[in-house]
């Protein structure tokens, strides 16, 4: 099954609303955190389970399925 990886080079969280990860608050298992606002997420790919959701939300396209 494809887990969701997120491309850190393209992503910066000053673009999603007061620098929290809108992938990360879509997630509906909480696969995503970010350590304090305006930084870069986490993303644990074990706890994945390839729904997309996050894909679609990301404003900056710096989540992919592999």
């Amino acid at each position: 099954m494809a887990k969701a990886v997120l491309l850190a080079e393209r992503c910066d969280p000053i673009h999603c609303q007061e620098g929290i990860c809108v992938a990360g608050k879509t997630c509906p298992i909480k696969a995503f955190w970010q350590d304090e606002p305006n930084t870069v997420p986490f993303l644990s790919g074990a706890r994945c389970h390839g729904c997309s959701k996050c894909i679609i939300i990301c404003p900056l396209k710096a989540i992919e399925l592999v």
